[in-house]
């Protein structure tokens, strides 16, 4: 009886984002609407995901490099930790390896916020302020699922970053350093020349990028 009680709950948590084993977030995290590549979380450890609408007014780059302080070209060396905030949205810190200074000058190993992250169920449901999220239906699983399983909030332009990877950063200096325009301001690079975004699949010349 015990057992079919936590396949029931368990069965609970996998309709949240999907059955697959573990999370996969090249392409087939993505699909196709109106051109653009939508994310979305296949892992079975995934109990919510909420998906935040944004209005991006200034996506191209040479329009994203006049606006913010910094513009690089780095490695994204690994995810930090991530913080909950206003009203339960999610956002997450990452170690960056700079290779290329385009605008300003930092020190070679920066950490930068992103917009868009996953926390654990428990850490959802215990936030106390309103949340985007159902903190009602996380609260009622067992502490051994809540403990396990999360959620996970983004912006409409965001891709899951792939570590040891390199990318062309917009950042502004806010209260720490953030990503501008979530995939408009973290383009993928192709080669040393060229990024890509991975929400449109715009292409950037960076050598025609001027400061």
């Amino acid at each position: 009886m015990k057992r079919k009680i936590l396949m029931i709950l368990m069965s609970f948590v996998l309709v949240g984002c999907g059955k697959a084993d573990v999370p996969s977030f090249d392409d087939a995290n993505t699909t196709d609407v109106n051109g653009y590549h939508t994310y979305y979380n296949m892992d079975k450890l995934c109990a919510q995901l909420e998906r935040v609408d944004k209005k991006y007014d200034m996506t191209d780059p040479q329009d994203m490099m006049n606006q913010v302080d910094y513009v690089f070209v780095g490695t994204m060396d690994q995810y930090d930790k991530s913080q909950i905030y206003d009203n339960g949205k999610i956002k997450q810190s990452m170690k960056i390896t700079i290779k290329k200074m385009i605008k300003g000058q930092l020190d070679q190993q920066v950490t930068i916020w992103r917009d868009g992250g996953s926390v654990s169920a428990s850490t959802y449901a215990n936030y106390p302020k309103e949340t985007l999220l159902d903190k009602g239906s996380l609260e009622q699983l067992p502490d051994q699922i809540r403990s396990t399983a999360y959620v996970e909030v983004v912006p409409e332009a965001y891709f899951r970053a792939q570590q040891q990877k390199d990318y062309l950063f917009f950042v502004k200096e806010k209260e720490n350093l953030e990503v501008y325009n979530d995939a408009y301001g973290m383009l993928e690079m192709i080669d040393e020349e060229h990024a890509k975004n991975v929400y449109t699949d715009a292409k950037c010349n960076i050598s025609q990028l001027k400061s």
